[in-house]
């Protein structure tokens, strides 16, 4: 538990996520005052929402070093209603009817409560306490378990219709390619997310007796790091996946970046935390983006959060944009 004693105003921030649940208080500055890592059951909605429920209720039972909170943000994966504080739709854990969060938590109407689907919670605290301050036009694009994006443009969280925005993770970057859980068929996160290599390793292992990838899987240290540096290191099949993985992310960001034209590209999560990869992303990127996109790219980076608690942040820049 991570703890401050200075007494300025707190949020209670949640992020949910597939594996975790992390609760806090953060402050308007952006410090994380207190935080605590819950296990999420995914085994069905009503396991899950108990989950987040037990969460909170013990965490706000926690002695509290500050003031109480004055309102709660609240992310998560998959389709969420931001105006109506409701939760409608995730594959990653099993919501399939709509929630209503916000009514929830709300105290009876007594704390605000406010809500956003994970990504657009992350670029929300890019732009409220990160790289996005300086920028009305950008993208936070996370590579982690899955890709998507959270978009800004003119200074504005570009939502889409449903709120839906930014899915990026399942633009096409092999038409032929295989099918994903979507219903597309060669999709970018398939391709070069985190869950998307490992899947493609233990596809193939079979026909790589030789692989040190097979060493990996057995003492559960399959990641994509580990696929990057084995790679480096000469192993044929590391190196088939991170070759597949870096050209989809060359075309997908290329047609990202010549799409919507933005001032910076800020890269989140788990997996594009090697700079050699990030500075093979901008080379290829000032190579391939048309002229006029290139030149108003005025940043191409690492976000400076930590990865395991940006969705902290996110949950709480939600939570202060509402209040």
């Amino acid at each position: 538990m991570n703890s401050n004693s200075d007494s300025a105003d707190v949020v209670l921030a949640v992020d949910i996520g597939g594996t975790k649940i992390l609760a806090g208080y953060v402050d308007r500055s952006g410090t994380i005052r207190q935080s605590h890592k819950y296990d999420m059951d995914r085994s069905s909605q009503g396991a899950a929402l108990a989950a987040i429920e037990r969460s909170v209720g013990h965490f706000r039972q926690l002695p509290r070093d500050g003031p109480a909170p004055c309102a709660i943000g609240m992310c998560m994966p998959g389709q969420v209603d931001a105006a109506s504080g409701t939760w409608l739709h995730c594959m990653s854990i099993p919501i399939g009817s709509p929630v209503r969060l916000a009514e929830q938590f709300g105290d009876s109407g007594r704390l605000p409560v406010a809500l956003d689907n994970d990504l657009n919670a992350a670029a929300l605290a890019e732009a409220t306490w990160g790289l996005g301050q300086a920028f009305g036009d950008f993208v936070y694009m996370s590579i982690g378990t899955g890709i998507a994006a959270g978009l800004f443009a003119g200074g504005r969280l570009v939502r889409g219709a449903a709120n839906y925005a930014g899915e990026i993770g399942h633009m096409s970057v092999e038409p032929d390619g295989e099918p994903c859980v979507c219903g597309n068929h060669g999709c970018l996160e398939n391709a070069a997310s985190g869950g998307g290599m490992i899947a493609r390793a233990r596809a193939r292992l079979g026909r790589f007796p030789q692989s040190s990838l097979h060493e990996l899987e057995r003492t559960g240290q399959l990641h994509s790091a580990a696929i990057f540096r084995e790679a480096l290191a000469g192993d044929e099949l590391a190196a088939l996946i991170k070759d597949k993985a870096v050209r989809a992310l060359e075309t997908g960001i290329v047609n990202v970046i010549n799409l919507l034209n933005p001032e910076a590209f800020i890269i989140g999560g788990g997996v594009l935390r090697d700079e050699w990869l990030a500075e093979h992303l901008r080379e290829h990127v000032r190579s391939r983006c048309m002229p006029v996109v290139r030149q108003s790219l005025r940043l191409f980076g690492i976000s400076g959060f930590d990865v395991n608690t940006v969705g902290l942040l996110g949950a709480a820049s939600v939570a202060w944009k509402h209040v």
